[in-house]
């Protein structure tokens, strides 16, 4: 009785991270781990090693996905492969909002932005969180 053949790729389930650069061989870091997992996850037959390197191995798992994909075996991560693992996102993910600093006063600065516990008003000079290192302009405005 014949049998059939695992399949070399099973392109389902989530994917844990996303990417937003092209990796190729040499790459190395977040991005790269991020591509491994998601290789590693999607190849049965098959066991990469999660590093964050972009070595031979993952070179080579790559290109064969890209092979039997019917894309360009070049071994370059970019949209078209990232995209059918899953994990091409080119767009970067918001920064996350600022969180209060419990400090002397109700006044704490996030990125240059004067914020108060109960609203936005700029911080002027000789009010509590005036900090003239934040006032560019030196007009007595902090972060305007």
């Amino acid at each position: 009785m014949p049998t059939t053949p695992a399949p070399l790729y099973v392109l389902t389930g989530s994917p844990s991270c996303q990417v937003a650069v092209a990796l190729r061989l040499g790459d190395e870091g977040e991005a790269v781990r991020c591509l491994q997992l998601r290789l590693d996850q999607v190849t049965p037959s098959s066991d990469v090693a999660v590093n964050g390197v972009f070595g031979a191995e993952t070179d080579s798992q790559v290109r064969l996905f890209q092979a039997v994909h019917s894309l360009t075996a070049d071994g370059i991560v970019g949209p078209q492969t990232a995209g059918l693992l899953g994990i091409w996102n080119p767009t970067p993910a918001a920064p996350p909002a600022a969180q209060p600093v419990i400090g002397q006063s109700d006044v704490y600065y996030e990125n240059c932005t004067a914020v108060r516990a109960a609203g936005a008003d700029p911080i002027r000079r000789g009010e509590p969180g005036y900090r003239s290192d934040l006032d560019a302009d030196d007009d007595g405005v902090g972060c305007e």
